[in-house]
């Protein structure tokens, strides 16, 4: 498995307790992944273009996210951190003083509906300038379920600031603690069918040395992890047979295969439409022993036909 970026999710607690955070997060929570660790696997990433710094928040850890970050930037990599922005609400010196510490290529501040309940637009606006005037560029990542505002006009009210950001709006999935909101609530737009993964070449290590094969918010609440780097190195995990072929299989065939076998044989059945083709594989991946035992037999059986298949054609 090739990989173009790690992003370290270096905590779990948070200045905000959002009712669509895929990680449960609150300033409550206190898991924070070792120093070496983070260090050993950002010196482990030879040839990957991005590491990217996630939490919860990265910056209630700043001392050890100034520290990845540096060791990143040292060894040539493309720097991103993901922030809800809390920090616009320093005093602007502080604020410079720290931008400049990290300088970061990119920072992806999340904004929507649910954010804005704990980081005001004043607080979002003031972020956003100040990385632009330390020439840091910022996207903002807007989430949006059928709850609230919807993502469209959220961004309409924002000030002219918002002209000084690019920006993506994304629909919300069902993990972590958007998993209690009702299932109207979410956004459903694509077809079920001909669904293939949606991971480009981004893997993720969790506080807890955790590796996963994206940084999509569901695959958390899946039985997807490849092991834990705390254990074996990302090189090894990546190379290990049992996980090539799952993640080979599934970006070959796409779910439809899975979906089509778990109907027959477990009896699951799958909605005509998703918010994306995470929710399928969290559906089929979640953390169900037997569903997945029975999952990985048909998957080791589709690499056998596809390995076959290979050699036919280049006979």
């Amino acid at each position: 498995m090739k990989i173009n970026g790690i992003c370290l999710i270096l905590t779990d607690r948070c200045t905000a307790r959002c009712d669509i955070c895929c990680f449960s997060c609150s300033p409550e929570r206190n898991q924070v992944m070792d120093e070496q660790l983070m260090l050993d696997t950002i010196d482990a990433a030879e040839g990957v273009e991005y590491i990217g710094f996630s939490g919860g928040e990265p910056f209630l850890e700043y001392k050890l996210l100034l520290k990845g970050v540096t060791r990143a930037k040292e060894r040539g990599h493309t720097v991103t951190i993901a922030t809800n922005g809390f920090w616009g609400a320093w005093p602007r010196e502080r604020i410079e003083e720290t931008l400049h510490c990290l300088k970061p290529n990119i920072i992806f501040i999340s904004t929507d509906y649910y954010h804005a309940q704990y980081v005001s637009e004043a607080v979002l606006a003031e972020a956003v300038s100040a990385a632009k005037s330390m020439g840091i560029r910022t996207e903002l990542s807007i989430g949006e379920t059928k709850e609230g505002i919807s993502a469209a006009e959220y961004f309409k009210s924002l000030g002219t600031y918002k002209y000084l950001t690019n920006y993506t709006i994304y629909p919300f999935v069902r993990a972590g603690r958007a998993a209690a909101l009702p299932d109207e609530a979410f956004i459903r737009p694509v077809p079920t069918q001909q669904l293939y993964c949606a991971a480009r070449g981004m893997i993720s290590v969790r506080y807890d040395g955790q590796v996963f094969p994206c940084c999509e918010q569901l695959v958390f609440d899946t039985a997807m992890s490849l092991g834990n780097v705390k254990n074996s190195t990302i090189k090894d995990l990546l190379a290990a047979e049992d996980n090539n072929v799952k993640l080979s299989v599934i970006k070959a065939m796409g779910f439809d295969f899975l979906m089509d076998s778990a109907k027959e044989s477990l009896g699951l059945d799958f909605p005509s439409e998703c918010s994306k083709s995470c929710e399928i594989c969290g559906m089929l991946f979640k953390n169900d022993e037997d569903v997945v035992q029975r999952l990985n037999e048909w998957i080791a059986e589709e690499y056998g036909r596809l390995s076959v298949d290979k050699l036919l054609m280049r006979a």
